[in-house]
């Protein structure tokens, strides 16, 4: 019969006891493989416990893999699996899983890694997060809105869903499009995982290793290792003051036949460029021409503060070249990851069933709840109120940066909406990533340009948002800046104007 010790005062209940003292056992080759252990009765009964004690002990003992258990059998010890003893110092995966990445998910990954900002929560002046200020984020309301579907209809939504998406919710975005001259019914709009999900669909579409995008330099920076996980060759082409450079585009199209051309015509992440209506029909035209898909990302249409409004490139497509991107995030909630891709009927279909191969289907409970809290009108109140805000506070940026940073410092390309303001430096013969450091030293964090190019640039630049500072703040934190990159102008001057002799005022030789 086995030898146990139960201490029947100790804490440890006493079927734990049991198992704890047989799985040593059976770990040191007292009990080996095979072998019977005595029946619950029988052990119960030598113990003097209760019966149900060494049932429960045995049971566990099963689901560990200790023993093995046979209705009119007894239990008998059986040869487990033993893994290999942990080193110190490693960890526990035994096989280098980077050996079996491919290679664009590897170019994506070192992609993301060089992009890496160390983000200070402590700096006092964050010009870092493009993302709407949670402080005004209508949380109360959006909180009736779900609570009120999900009483309405919990146990619907709760299920799965529609891949497309909520319907009532497509109707409202289709009903904000056409406020932008773009008519587009319900059918021809796909619901997804914010923008980055529908750019993410968009590749699962179209692109094979070595296809070759277009995208503008500078450009969305979360956009650079996605494409490049998928294994795209990536062509960049120079955003000038009226938008990407199409004569240059043009000629790419010709010679390298890419497969999409991404853009964004409105408030450019990072530069806060808008195209005129000229640009925006000639890169329709010139895609139109080539056959090639346009990917129009409106992440910030409805952020506009200045000027005229000019009509998306979408509003303008007959042929569905077009695939126009907008999302939720950048001026209500970035955590609900609510998007959209709106194209032809025939391009959604796809999309749709990549998106179901995928994930199924979308998250019911939160389109339902956006889709009654903008059909309760809360959603056109809060663009206004967020207009008020960010427009007063990209005024007092605009400002603070004309009496603070000279133009012998940095030029400063003023947009006409969304969060973002690009400045490109001048005067300092210092790298961009020290001038980041100093700039964070005095306690002003910005986005480095770096992150923002496929290649690497000789000239420094860095982006500032506007999105989470109140305008005092704003204004101080660009203070900052210019005493900063002034500072840095005279204490790091280009060799040239260090090595320039003085005037004598005497006659050259």
């Amino acid at each position: 019969m086995l030898l146990l010790n139960l201490d029947r005062n100790a804490d440890e209940p006493l079927f734990s006891q049991i198992i704890t003292q047989l799985k040593k056992m059976i770990q040191k080759g007292v009990l080996v493989s095979g072998e019977e252990l005595p029946s619950s009765r029988a052990l119960a009964a030598h113990l003097g416990v209760n019966r149900t004690t060494i049932y429960r002990a045995y049971e566990e003992l099963w689901a560990q893999g200790y023993i093995d258990s046979h209705t009119g059998a007894r239990s008998v010890v059986r040869n487990r699996f033993s893994p290999p003893e942990e080193v110190e110092g490693q960890s526990h995966a035994t096989v280098d899983w980077s050996i079996q990445r491919n290679e664009g998910c590897n170019r994506g990954l070192s992609r993301l890694k060089s992009q890496e900002i160390v983000n200070d929560a402590a700096s006092k002046y964050n010009f870092l997060p493009l993302a709407p200020d949670p402080d005004f984020m209508p949380v109360q309301a959006f909180r009736k809105s779900l609570n009120f579907v999900l009483n309405r209809e919990g146990n619907t939504l709760l299920g799965y869903g529609d891949p497309h998406g909520n319907l009532s919710l497509r109707e409202f975005i289709a009903s904000q499009m056409r406020q932008h001259c773009m008519t587009i019914s319900v059918d021809e709009i796909l619901l997804t995982n914010g923008s980055q999900g529908s750019l993410d669909l968009l590749l699962r579409l179209f692109i094979e290793p070595g296809d070759t995008i277009v995208v503008e330099a500078p450009t969305y920076s979360a956009a650079i290792p996605l494409f490049e996980a998928y294994g795209a060759r990536l062509v960049s082409i120079g955003v000038e003051p009226d938008g990407m450079n199409l004569d240059r585009l043009e000629a790419v199209l010709k010679t390298d036949k890419p497969k999409l051309v991404y853009s964004m015509p409105n408030f450019q992440n990072p530069t806060g460029i808008t195209t005129c209506q000229a640009h925006r029909e000639r890169l329709l035209s010139l895609c139109a021409d080539h056959k090639v898909a346009l990917v129009e990302d409106g992440f910030e249409e409805d952020m506009k503060y200045f000027g005229k409004a000019v009509l998306p490139v979408k509003s303008m497509d007959r042929q569905g070249i077009v695939f126009y991107l907008g999302t939720f995030s950048k001026i209500l909630f970035p955590g609900l990851r609510v998007g959209w891709i709106a194209a032809s009927i025939a391009a959604i279909d796809d999309l749709t069933a990549l998106k179901k191969i995928s994930s199924i289907s979308s998250n019911s409970l939160n389109e339902a709840a956006l889709a009654h809290f903008c059909g309760q009108g809360h959603y056109e109140r809060h663009v206004k109120r967020a207009h008020r805000i960010y427009r007063r506070r990209m005024q007092a940026a605009l400002k603070a940066l004309r009496e603070y940073l000279p133009a012998e410092y940095g030029a400063v390309r003023e947009p006409r909406g969304g969060y973002t303001i690009w400045i490109e430096l001048k005067g300092c013969n210092l790298d961009e990533g020290g001038i980041i450091e100093a700039l964070s030293e005095a306690g002003v964090s910005v986005t480095p340009g770096r992150i923002s190019f496929v290649e690497t640039q000789e000239s420094a630049s860095f982006r500032l948002s506007i999105s989470m500072l109140e305008a005092v703040e704003i204004t101080e934190g660009i203070r900052i800046i210019g005493n900063t990159l002034r500072d840095l102008a005279i204490k790091h001057r280009p060799p040239a104007a260090l090595n320039a002799a003085p005037n004598s005022g005497k006659p050259d030789d």
